[in-house]
């Protein structure tokens, strides 16, 4: 109804401070990709109603795929596996399978027991200026495993690219290193060159049925990260 709804930083700091996430803050990041999952559900419904516009024509429809990175790298995967008209994802470092600081306490983003039809790539990795907080590193450890059973049991093609460089962090994914400058410039150029040729190939070999495209030695000649399929 043309509402403006800002971010609301002061809600998010109350359920998740700084450091390693709570589990509070992993239940409440939880409902806000749900929110954003019936967002992303409205606006495919919505293009669909439009068939008398002008540019109804221009949109192929029947090859839709979604990619996001962080939170809207979850939603992005969500689809994959909750909607039929989504025939491929891509998730940018989007947390999947967040655990707590305490045993059982993990709170996956995705549902473990519902499968993933469609192919899925995932990029993750590890935040460089967290490495040496052996709480962050356990948290890591236990959600790579959660992560890796889901991809082998749950999914029908998958590829899980895993980044460890000490230039290339979160906000990589994002242009903010590349407007701004720093330290992390150099690897933020890599690993966009490195993203734009993976997902181009991902969605040409998947969503447009190119079967020249040469997804597998992209990934296996790049030095930003390591590569593995699932089910393996």
């Amino acid at each position: 109804d043309g509402r403006l709804i800002p971010f609301d930083k002061s809600t998010w700091t109350e359920h998740q401070p700084p450091g390693p996430p709570t589990l509070e803050g992993l239940k409440f990041a939880v409902q806000r990709q749900t929110e954003w999952l019936s967002d992303a559900n409205f606006v495919l419904r919505a293009l669909r109603s439009r068939s008398t516009t002008p540019f109804f024509n221009a949109l192929d429809l029947a090859h839709i795929g979604a990619l996001g990175h962080s939170f809207g790298g979850v939603v992005a995967a969500r689809l994959c596996q909750t909607s039929h008209t989504i025939q491929a994802c891509a998730n940018e470092d989007g947390e999947l399978f967040g655990r707590a600081l305490r045993p059982g306490e993990a709170v996956p983003s995705l549902d473990p027991t519902l499968p993933v039809k469609n192919p899925l790539l995932i990029f993750t990795l590890i935040e460089p200026s967290m490495k040496q907080i052996s709480e962050y590193m356990q948290i890591r450890r236990g959600s790579r495993d959660d992560l890796i059973k889901f991809l082998n049991t749950r999914t029908s093609h998958s590829y899980l690219i895993s980044i460890d460089r000490p230039d290339i962090r979160h906000m990589s994914f994002t242009y903010i290193s590349l407007l701004y400058g720093g330290p992390d410039r150099t690897g933020s150029l890599r690993l966009s060159e490195f993203t734009r040729k993976v997902s181009l190939s991902f969605f040409d070999r998947f969503l447009k049925r190119r079967v020249s495209d040469h997804l597998d030695d992209i990934v296996s000649d790049s030095d930003v990260g390591t590569t593995t399929t699932h089910p393996q």
